[in-house]
């Protein structure tokens, strides 16, 4: 019911995006930034709702999906290549998931440009650095449940 309501806003709600984070990422900033969010928003919900209600599966290529659409819509505001944009976004977002720098940015090699590995790896333990430092300040262990 969930999945059938979400749909109705946009189809990306019902797969993992594992299949098609390449063919919306060559599109997506033809989309307005609202409606990125919106797609982020939408993917993040139904992937939780489905985790809720005993779907198997993984969180990785759904958060990248939605990482993706924060990014272009950011990428729209800023002056820099979008696949820079995206690129940023997407290694931030896994590494506050993971937890594990490099195992986020080996990850994202194999996904993303391999021109930009040396700014994935810089970025995946800057925001490791800046993410611990912060749990440090407001006394948790995780932000990840």
């Amino acid at each position: 019911m969930v999945l059938s309501v979400l749909t109705l806003v946009t189809d990306y709600a019902l797969f993992s995006g594992e299949f098609h984070i390449v063919p919306f990422s060559k599109t997506a900033l033809s989309y307005s930034p609202l409606f990125l969010l919106l797609i982020a928003l939408i993917k993040t919900i139904s992937t939780h709702a489905g985790f809720a209600m005993g779907w198997r599966g993984g969180k990785i290529f759904p958060a990248i999906f939605a990482s993706v659409a924060v990014g272009a819509a950011i990428a729209q505001f800023i002056p820099i290549q979008p696949a820079i944009t995206v690129s940023l976004a997407v290694v931030a977002s896994i590494t506050i998931i993971l937890e594990k720098p490099l195992l986020t940015a080996i990850l994202l090699i194999f996904l993303l440009p391999i021109s930009l590995a040396p700014l994935i790896f810089i970025t995946a333990y800057i925001v490791m650095l800046i993410h611990k430092f912060l749990l440090k300040k407001i006394g948790l262990k995780s932000l990840i449940y």
